[in-house]
This record gives structure tokens, sequence and C-alpha cells, in this order.
């Protein structure tokens, strides 16, 4: 019988928390916006996004910036936000930046 150590370890855990609040607010923010999940300008923009979400993640981590993996999940979501925006696509206002932590740290020194 093979032991799965993997899934136990605190780091793996808390990653498997984070990207699955980051699917589920990606999904919610697609079905406000009234995209298809199948929109296949979707892969472009969750590529762009992805890069941008390492940037302030890692900005924030080297900061020493705690974000929650709520928190996390929506820097996700603002970055995959902004760069569908940019792509001329009208996103509902709900998803602009509100948290505070997120905008000071999207604000300052643009990638």
């Amino acid at each position: 019988m093979i032991v799965d150590d993997w899934g136990r370890d605190p780091g793996v855990q808390r990653m498997r928390s984070i990207f699955g609040k980051a699917e589920e607010a990606q999904s919610g923010f697609l079905g406000d916006s009234a995209l298809s999940p199948f929109d296949k300008r979707l892969k472009d923009w969750r590529r762009e996004s992805l890069r941008s979400f390492e940037h302030y993640w890692g900005r924030a981590v080297q900061r020493g910036s705690d974000l929650s993996d709520e928190e996390v999940a929506a820097l996700y979501v603002a970055c995959l936000a902004l760069v569908i925006q940019k792509s001329g696509v009208k996103i509902p206002s709900s998803y602009g930046l509100k948290d505070e932590k997120i905008i000071r740290l999207m604000e300052t020194d643009p990638e």
C-alpha cells in the first residue's frame, strides 16, 4: 500500500486550498461576467493573468505581506479581470479592485 505523505505536507495542503479558492472565485467571476468557460480567448487571458499573478504574489511574499488563501484567490481574479478588461471586454464593476492590501500591491511599481 502506498502512503500519500505528500498530501500531508502543510505547504501542499495550503496550495490545494488556494487553488480551490481561486477556481471557485474564477468560476464566480466568469458567471457574473457572462463569459463562457469555453471562450477561446480564455486560454491566452489565463496565461497572461498567471504571469501577473505570480509577479504580484511573489512581490507580496518578498514584502512579508501575509495574504490569506482568500486574498490570494482574489489577487488571481483581479489579475484575470484586468487582463480581460485590457482586451476590451467589459467586466462587472463588482470585480474592480476593492481590497486595500491587493490595491497597494498592484498599484506600486507596475510590472
